[in-house]
């Protein structure tokens, strides 16, 4: 099937296609937490496109993440006004994720993570995008009275994938993230965090899928709620 060939509201699509905000969630970070953590935490998340290749996006969403000795398991869900279809409007998107720690944690100043993810965002029944993000995560935690302060860094594999109609694209680069997560005794916490992706270039398929670099920049609340027994 050609560009031509796609009905016109499809083609419209083409914004979101042409301008990617990708992570695992559009327009926000790859939010990782090398050192992990037990219990139930609780985010709300907001991010923001930064250069043009982004889109300059805006989105909102909130996760859950639950932690278990070196396992973290998390789901979330949220907005953004992609323009999708060429109309300025919010679309539904949501994730999934799981991280092991190799080592760190407790005590240790260092730790070290893989995390993988799946994000997806769907504004139609005939059309959808599939982020697939894949990481290490390195992190250093600074011991400072009152609270934890991590700062960590992580560079990924990234796979993007987009379907209109009948027909798929599929996009390969490379992504880096890092920030800072702020933890309190009271269970209250926040981050800040910096995303930077480089998408390969597919202009020779069904329909384009440009060659991006877009950068997005998010922040969160958190609130850790511990199990008995975790």
């Amino acid at each position: 099937m050609k560009l031509r060939m796609i009905p016109v509201g499809a083609a419209l699509l083409l914004a979101m296609v042409a301008q990617p905000a990708t992570a695992q969630l559009n327009s926000m970070p790859v939010h990782f937490s090398p050192k992990g953590g037990t219990g139930f935490t609780l985010y709300g998340d907001f991010g923001k496109g930064m250069n043009d290749e982004s889109g300059k996006n805006t989105a909102f969403g909130a996760r859950a993440v639950l932690g278990v000795s070196a396992i973290s398991l998390g789901v979330g869900v949220g907005t953004v006004n992609a323009g999708i279809g060429g109309v300025d409007e919010n679309s539904f998107q949501w994730m999934g994720m799981a991280a092991f720690r190799i080592f760190g944690g407790g005590v240790l100043p260092v730790a070290l993570n893989v995390q993988a993810g799946y994000g997806r965002l769907a504004p139609s029944d005939t059309t959808a995008e599939v982020n697939v993000p894949v990481g290490v995560g390195v992190s250093v935690s600074a011991p400072v009275p009152g609270f934890k302060l991590e700062l960590w860094g992580a560079p990924r594999f990234n796979v993007r994938k987009v379907t209109v109609n009948d027909a798929t694209e599929t996009q390969t680069g490379f992504g880096l993230s890092a920030g800072i997560n702020v933890g309190f005794s009271i269970g209250l916490g926040g981050y800040i965090a910096l995303d930077w992706a480089n998408l390969s270039d597919e202009s020779g398929g069904d329909f384009p899928l440009i060659g991006r670099s877009p950068t997005v920049l998010g922040v969160g609340l958190s609130f850790n709620i511990k199990l008995p027994g975790v």
